[in-house]
């Protein structure tokens, strides 16, 4: 471990584990038992770590080697050859040299190497006998008689370095991969390697393991297997069991297995930028319905583990020192030492092994670069941990006292004095699980700016929060230094260096239900002041200066304070309005940083006294330091900047560009979400200057998003002098299998400088992306399609929505759609829900029921905080005695639910709403899009028992048919109640008269001269009956409708008048006034004659003569029945008759 440069060593680890430990394999992953002199120790919890565990975890530093043929062809993910020889993808010709990798890696305080054998590709970088697709085939490299593993191995044993085994299980290449024989899916029965691949495998490994000249000495402490599996690979299962025989018979319990399902001792971090989480415990959970056999509490990228767990995993947390896993031309630039460092803290000081890929080039060495960078990332621990400033030393310093609230048994030997002895098989436990604390005196102020902790965790991992604060002077207050979740092996506190004379951290313990199993139990504490390269970075981008707060002018009342990782540890803050705070600088663009709080307000921002820019500094939760305002570009010069609090503000520091107008570059948005197999254009922004050329990189890099899920190559882009914008787009892949398929995906996006001198990246030079699983995504919208009861629903819509389901069933989980198909069909989908609509009752006195819980939630968030601070979004909850079991809560002022419904009897309804209140004042409104309904301003639903369902009963009008959405409205300044469901009956229908009312304003536009006399009678008569429908206010719904469809019927049938008759000569279709039979009543249509179907002219019935029925197809008669008789009346016979017309 690197607590001190003393104990950065194998030989005394082991011995000290042998001696004082007593560690004994016991069945697989034995766990490390007490020490020999407390025959009466703690109680230990059950998830233990093993003796190869707890040694993993205490070494702390792994590298990883990837070296294949991706390392020639620019290509960082599994690839498939085809048939290409080894010699043509593995094109190596000089000595690989092992020696000074190896030695490289050791010096540095690695103590294990990792090394890829086979990747995905199936390339072996030894001799194998099993395949050809080898190092045999490298015939350029030592005539075909290299093996890079060996050499390797000789390099690790001379070195004494640890080795592990990278065997990749899923293969591309190899034929046997995907086995079945034409069985079940399954292990496989053939045991040739050559047709079931399991076996092959197997030989794979026993060609290593048992193999003296690879290893150390022989010797491997880790086999690798990759979880990634491409597209196809569900048709491959892996025999693990036979394969963790295999490696227990030729390594035995001390070589753990990396993922390999229920017998793994370590587990994926769940990210690959070597990150673990703030909480991250070493026991998981078995679990048969996992893929992997255990339940790791994967999310958000990150491994978190259980306190409660049975089997302890060690979480692995795998990075890269450039951007790619393989080397290659476009990613061989280092990580900075910053980024190296905060990847250590987050790692080894969050209890995690790192294991940090340290790739050879393509003449089997290290980049000068990266071995400079390796060794200053070794150097820079060993730096900040050779000098426990709790320790005595030769320059005089003396030993720091421990005390604690309370010790195991008041026996000395769980004193918390162990925490201080450097042993780690010592420790201090307490007496009780509550409010427990360990104080560290100095005898003299002490600067430090990191704290170590370490957990005893061969007693089990216990302790899920703690708080460091420290003492300037004796008797004084204390403040805080740092705090955090789990501790585990190691937790490291970094912080603002501060001067202190005693050091205090108080625990806080998972509650196991018995207290003995809650003790917390701490092996060492530390002291520790950081090289430079590992201070805590500054809140300010590298390139640009910092102006502290200290150092500004200053009018009003401030208040000075302290705080870890402020720029230079200090901030300021103020509840003055018109307090300010100035500053000057010379350079082209600056920044605030300073603090966002829910209980801040906001500040103005003047340049050189120009006008005022208003800050705002509000925001949900506390955030120190934070980017408060970012200036556009200046020009190069000087510039007075004053602040003017315009409420309660903190201010850390500000920050400016001075680099010639070179400019400062940043992504325009830094959280972007994208389907699988979609691309995005990303935005770059240059600003404080745009003089000069300047090239960038772009890397996108590994999170919990791993290479198969998207595009990894770099690209370049190139800033020509004066451009200021220019866009880079980023691809992602489709995964429909393997591990590299669940769950939505994180990867970031990086800017670095290539060429520019002076130039800076910003603020925001990294973007992180969210892959959604679209299958996933996909799925969870069809459960929640096919969830719907759509018993009440409009039937076009629930066939709608049948459709629509099976649709986006057919397009998740199938590879050969494309992701813009899966999004489409999802998106038809949604419309198809969205358009379901609820039918209200077409019976006077049917009820239809709608349970609220179905509506669409529209929350305004502004509204989600109460007085008191507590946070109530509105969501669908379970609620006992709801109808359906769930109600709408949280409906604050402003939120609204809407339902889709369709009407088709206007009238009136009686709404009978179950809900559930605690304020006397709840109230709804109701409302909707299209006009349908008279909009209700208020309802009063309160009540003073929010457990108890209550009801109230309304009249809604609706006033035409139609579908629409009918919105559910908080009025005024109240709130609504909890809806648990509306019972709709329909009270007393309307009649709706408005389409048929629109069809007769849209005939009466017609112009009879346009149409044969013959169809324009028949259309007329169908008009004035419509007319008197509209005009009868006894008319019934039934009379409306056939009145319509006899209208429409009609105008359908009207044919247009070809032949415009001679104004001076008579028009036989058209009926002549003066001609005997036509003058009673002026020829308006009522009276006279027309031709018969024959074309003879016939007397037309009068309305009081005996009325006969048209024979079919006599438009004449039909006119004369409409015309005889009331319109009303009429409209049934004349629909039908219309009907048979247009059949025959």
């Amino acid at each position: 471990m690197f607590k001190y440069v003393g104990n950065l060593r194998r030989v005394g680890v082991r011995a000290l584990l042998s001696v004082a430990l007593l560690f004994a394999a016991a069945g697989p992953l034995a766990a490390t038992p007490t020490p020999a002199f407390a025959a009466d120790a703690p109680q230990q919890n059950a998830a233990l770590p093993s003796s190869a565990q707890y040694k993993y975890q205490k070494d702390e530093l792994a590298a990883f080697c990837h070296f294949g043929p991706n390392t020639f062809n620019e290509i960082e993910w599994g690839e498939h050859y085809g048939n290409k020889a080894p010699s043509e993808i593995f094109t190596l010709s000089e000595d690989f040299d092992a020696d000074n990798y190896v030695k490289t890696i050791k010096d540095a305080g690695f103590t294990r190497l990792i090394v890829t054998a086979k990747h995905h590709d199936g390339f072996c970088i030894w001799q194998s006998n099993l395949t050809e697709y080898d190092m045999g085939g490298v015939t350029q490299y030592k005539d075909g008689k290299g093996d890079i593993l060996a050499e390797l191995s000789a390099a690790c044993t001379k070195y004494d370095l640890d080795m592990g085994l990278y065997l990749s299980p899923w293969d591309i290449h190899d034929a046997s991969y995907g086995y079945s024989n034409g069985e079940d899916t399954g292990i496989g029965t053939s045991t040739d390697p050559k047709v079931n691949y399991n076996y092959y495998y197997d030989g794979q490994l026993r060609e290593i393991l048992g193999n003296k000249k690879y290893g150390n000495n022989g010797k491997f402490v880790e086999v690798w297997m990759d979880g990634a599996k491409g597209s196809g690979a569900n048709a491959q299962v892996y025999d693990f069991q036979r394969w963790y025989n295999t490696i227990k018979e030729l390594q035995t319990e001390d070589c753990l297995i990396f993922q390999g399902g229920t017998f793994a001792g370590i587990r994926w971090i769940g990210n690959e930028n070597g990150l673990a989480h703030d909480t991250t415990w070493g026991p998981c959970k078995t679990d048969s319905n996992s893929d992997n056999g255990f339940n790791t509490n994967l999310s958000g990228g990150y491994s978190k583990g259980f306190p409660d767990g049975d089997k302890w995993l060690v979480p692995e947390a795998d990075s890269r020192i450039t951007s790619g896993w393989f080397w290659g031309t476009t990613k061989n630039t280092p990580k900075t030492l910053t980024e190296l460092g905060n990847m250590y803290f987050q790692s080894v000081g969050h209890g995690a092994p790192l294991l940090l890929n340290v790739p050879p080039n393509n003449k089997g060495k290290l980049d000068p670069a990266i071995a400079d960078r390796v060794r200053e990332f070794g150097q820079n621990i060993k730096d900040s941990f050779k000098d426990d400033l709790t320790r005595a030393n030769d320059h005089g310093r003396v030993v720091a006292t421990a005390q604690a609230s309370s010790t195991w048994n008041d026996n000395e030997d769980y004193g918390a004095s162990k925490v201080l002895d450097g042993k780690d098989d010592t420790y201090w436990c307490a007496k009780s699980a509550a409010d427990q604390t360990l104080t560290v005196k100095l005898p003299k102020p002490t600067t430090f700016d990191i704290v170590s902790i370490e957990e005893a965790i061969q007693n089990g991992q216990r302790i899920s929060g703690f708080t460091v604060s420290y003492q300037t002077e004796e008797n004084g207050a204390w403040s805080d230094f740092g705090r955090g979740g789990t501790i585990g092996a190691k937790r490291l506190v970094r912080g603002t260096a501060v001067t202190a004379t005693a050091v205090k951290v108080t625990f806080t313990t998972h509650n196991f239900g018995d207290e003995n199993l809650s003790l917390p139990q701490i092996s060492e504490v530390g002291l520790f002041k950081a090289s430079r390269g590992f201070e805590k970075p500054a809140p300010l981008p590298e390139g640009m200066t910092g102006i502290d707060n200290t150092e500004m002018t200053k009018t009003g009342n401030w208040n000075d304070e302290k705080i870890d990782g402020c720029f230079k540890g200090t901030s300021m803050w103020t509840t003055q309005s018109g307090a300010t705070a100035s500053f000057s600088f010379t350079g082209t663009k600056f920044a605030i940083v300073g603090t966002k709080d829910p209980n801040h307000s906001t500040f103005t921002v003047s340049i050189d006294g120009g006008a005022a820019q208003t800050v705002d500094t509000h925001d949900s939760v506390r955030t120190v330091p934070a980017l408060l305002f970012e200036s556009e570009t200046l020009d190069a010069g000087t510039h007075n900047v004053v602040i003017k609090a315009t409420g309660t503000v903190g201010i850390d520091a500000a920050a400016y560009l001075n680099n010639g107008s070179t400019g400062m570059f940043d992504f325009t948005e830094t959280n972007v979400t994208m389907d699988e197999d979609s691309t995005h254009a990303f935005t770059i922004r240059r600003t404080g200057g745009s003089k000069g050329s300047v090239t960038l990189v772009v890397q996108p890099e590994p999170g919990s998003a791993i290479q198969d899920n998207f595009d990894t190559t770099p690209q370049e882009v190139t800033f020509a002098d004066g451009e200021t914008e220019k866009q880079v787009d980023i691809k992602t892949r489709r995964v429909v299998t393997g591990s590299a398929a669940d769950g939505d995906k994180q990867f970031s996006v990086s800017l670095a400088v290539k060429a520019g001198e002076g130039a800076v990246i910003g603020y925001h030079g990294v973007a992180d992306v969210t892959i959604t699983d679209l299958d996933a995504a996909c799925n969870a919208l069809i459960a929640r399609a096919e969830a719907l009861d759509t018993d009440n629903f409009n039937a076009d819509s629930a066939a709608a929505l049948t459709t629509a389901i099976e649709a986006a069933r057919n397009a998740a989980d199938n590879g050969d759609v494309r992701g813009a198909d899966v999004r489409a069909a999802m998106k038809a989908l949604q419309t198809a829900m969205d358009n379901l609509s609820f039918a209200f009752p077409t019976e006077e006195g049917k009820t239809v029921t709608i349970e609220a819980e179905h509506g669409t939630l529209h929350d305004d968030h502004s509204n989600d905080r109460d007085q008191w601070g507590g946070n109530y979004p509105m969501e669908i909850t379970d609620f006992e005695g709801a109808s359906g079991g769930k109600i709408v809560n949280a409906i604050n002022n402003g939120d609204a639910v809407s339902y889709r419904v369709k009407v088709e009897r206007p009238g009136t309804y009686r709404v009978a709403l179950t809900y559930s209140s605690g304020s006397a004042s709840n109230a709804i409104k109701l409302f909707d899009d299209n006009g349908v309904f008279k909009a209700i301003d208020s309802v009063s639903a309160g009540h003073t028992n929010p457990r108890e369902l209550k009801t109230v009963t309304f009249d809604l009008v609706a006033k035409k048919a139609g579908t629409t959405t009918l919105t559910v409205g908080t009025p005024g300044n109240a709130d609504a109640p909890r809806l648990d469901k509306f019972d709709i009956t329909l009270t007393a229908s309307a009649v709706d008269k408005a389409e048929l009312q629109k069809a007769v304003d849209d005939a009466a536009k017609l112009v009879e001269d346009d149409y044969t006399a013959e169809t324009w009678a028949g259309f007329k008569s169908a008009l004035d009956a419509a007319r008197d429908v509209l005009a009868a206010a006894d008319a019934t719904q039934d009379q409306v409708n056939d009145a319509l469809a006899a209208l429409t019927d009609a105008r359908a049938g009207l044919k247009k008048d070809e032949v415009k008759p001679d104004p001076g000569k008579p028009n036989p279709d058209k009926p002549n006034p003066d001609q005997p039979g036509n003058g009673e009543q002026g020829g308006n249509g009522n009276t006279g004659t027309k031709p018969s179907g024959n074309g003879k002219p016939s007397a037309k019935p009068s309305a009081s003569s005996k009325k006969e029925l048209p024979k079919t197809g006599d438009v004449s008669l039909l006119g004369a029945a409409i015309a005889g008789t009331s319109g009303v009346a009429a409209l049934g016979a004349a629909r039908v008759i219309a009907s048979r017309r247009r059949r025959r």
